[in-house]
């Protein structure tokens, strides 16, 4: 298994979104360590300052050497679709890994069936979608099923 940097994001009421993990120290450890061989971010993290731009810097940095894992847990309430797709965009760029729900998926891509935007998120070039199921399990889509 790889080990991987979590980054995590607490949202206390009624302060605001307030950064618990990431720190000068923390991507220096990221940039320094070859034992992180993986990255993961939660999608609505990067819709969200002051963090956005500190997790994209990150992710810009030191995806290109690491697999990159993302839940888009996007919140259509917070910020609209386009919106969701140009945030998104750059960061599917250099995503691995995948985990969207059928919604997310089909938001995403602008695809009304949540199997064909799965398939369209691989043709991008995601190298693993695993389509979310809830209590039904997943669903997992590659290059080469």
């Amino acid at each position: 298994m790889p080990n991987t940097a979590f980054i995590a994001v607490d949202f206390p009421a009624p302060l605001g979104p307030t950064i618990t993990a990431i720190s000068p120290g923390f991507t220096a450890m990221v940039q320094s360590s070859s034992a992180v061989t993986a990255l993961y971010f939660g999608g609505i993290s990067l819709a969200c300052e002051p963090c956005a731009d500190t997790y994209a810097a990150l992710l810009a940095r030191e995806g290109v050497e690491r697999a990159v894992m993302i839940d888009p847990n996007i919140r259509p309430e917070l910020l609209g679709v386009d919106q969701v797709r140009e945030i998104c965009q750059p960061v599917l760029a250099q995503c691995d890994l995948l985990l969207p729900s059928g919604a997310e998926a089909t938001m995403l891509t602008g695809s009304v069936d949540e199997e064909t935007a799965c398939r369209d998120l691989v043709g991008s070039g995601i190298a693993m979608v695993a389509l979310k199921r809830g209590a039904e399990g997943s669903t997992v889509f590659t290059a080469n099923p």
